[in-house]
């Protein structure tokens, strides 16, 4: 773009940047402070969405057919949860959840996915206590 064409566009753009900014997704917690607190904002999803995030973590739930505990989180293995399902859950969960990193692990063969929720420091023993999650690791993840 040429100084001439910035020029006349940066008005517009200056205008227009609260708008764009405000439609951004929220910094992943992974760069956010280590101070992070470990709560859920039950809030923050509501009404239609409340409910499609309650099927959707059903699902989910009756999908581990394997977990793996992570030096900040677990893995778990889902089989037989479409992709799109998954990502769907990731992105009402991160809503309330700002503090878990999310990664969806699709590998090139076979049909297992794995969901990694990790996070800062404390997010394991948060996981334990909110999730019923045993400390042992019982798969492997694919590298």
């Amino acid at each position: 773009m040429c100084r001439k064409n910035f020029r006349r566009l940066r008005g517009p753009l200056l205008f227009l940047a609260p708008a764009l900014l405000s439609q951004v997704s929220p910094m992943p917690p992974a760069a956010r402070n280590e101070a992070t607190a470990l709560a859920c904002n039950r809030g923050a999803v509501t009404g239609e969405d409340r409910k499609r995030q309650e099927a959707l973590t059903r699902q989910l739930l009756g999908a581990v057919s394997g977990k793996r505990e992570l030096a900040d989180g677990y893995a778990f293995r889902l089989a037989g949860m479409p992709l799109p399902a998954i990502a769907e859950w990731v992105t009402l969960e991160r809503r309330c959840c700002g503090f878990f990193e999310f990664r969806i692990d699709v590998p090139r063969r076979g049909n297992s996915i794995w969901l990694r929720l990790t996070g800062p420091a404390g997010v394991k023993e948060f996981m334990r206590a909110n999730f019923s999650l045993a400390p042992q690791a019982t798969e492997r993840t694919p590298r």
